[in-house]
This record gives C-alpha cells, sequence and structure tokens, in this order.
C-alpha cells in the first residue's frame, strides 16, 4: 500500500490481491482491553517491534491471517488487519467472534 521497503521473507507469505498472508479465514475481537486501552499493532511479533496502529479496546471484525508461536514462553502472535490497520498483534487479546476462543 503505502509502505515501501525491506522485509524478511521469514515473516511473509503469498496471499489474494496482494496482500501479506493467507486469506482471511475468521474474524475475532480485541478482549481484556477497558476504555480507554487500546491493543498495540506492531511491526513484527513481539513487543520489541515498533507500535504500527492501535485498535481499541471493543474493536471487532479483526482478520486474522496467520498465527506462530515465538519465544520461550510460546506467545502466539498474529498477522492481522482491521480498517487501514495492519500488522502484527499477541493472540492474547484477541476472540473468534463466533465461538470466542483464541486464536
Amino acid at each position: 500500500r503505502c509502505v515501501t521497503g525491506w522485509a524478511s521473507g521469514k515473516y511473509l507469505t503469498f496471499g489474494h490481491r496482494g496482500n501479506v498472508g493467507a486469506p482471511p479465514s475468521k474474524y475475532y475481537r480485541v478482549i481484556d482491553h477497558t476504555y480507554p486501552d487500546k491493543l498495540n499493532v506492531r511491526s513484527g511479533p513481539s513487543t520489541k517491534y515498533q507500535i504500527v496502529g492501535r485498535i481499541p479496546h471493543n474493536g471487532k471484525n479483526v482478520v486474522v491471517r496467520q498465527c506462530k508461536s515465538i519465544g520461550k514462553r510460546k506467545s502466539r502472535w498474529c498477522i492481522i488487519s482491521w480498517g487501514k490497520v495492519n500488522g502484527w498483534a499477541s493472540g492474547r487479546y484477541l476472540a473468534n467472534m463466533s465461538n470466542g476462543r483464541r486464536p
């Protein structure tokens, strides 16, 4: 879209219509956040990466494209999109809108 530069192929997969990641599989909502807290969306799969966007405490219809376990604690980080916000978010703060399961 409006971002250019270099990225590690380790975190990229081919998708539809030029989107990064697999086709959208499920819709999620932000959980365990209360106003005015927001879910940080980062440029990579951990808190050491830069924040590139935020989703409000009541954010719904978050598209989760792919998740992977990171680090010794096996925290799950997911490639997500919500409107114009795209990046990585902790799966700990997302719940499936139909069944409530975390990614």
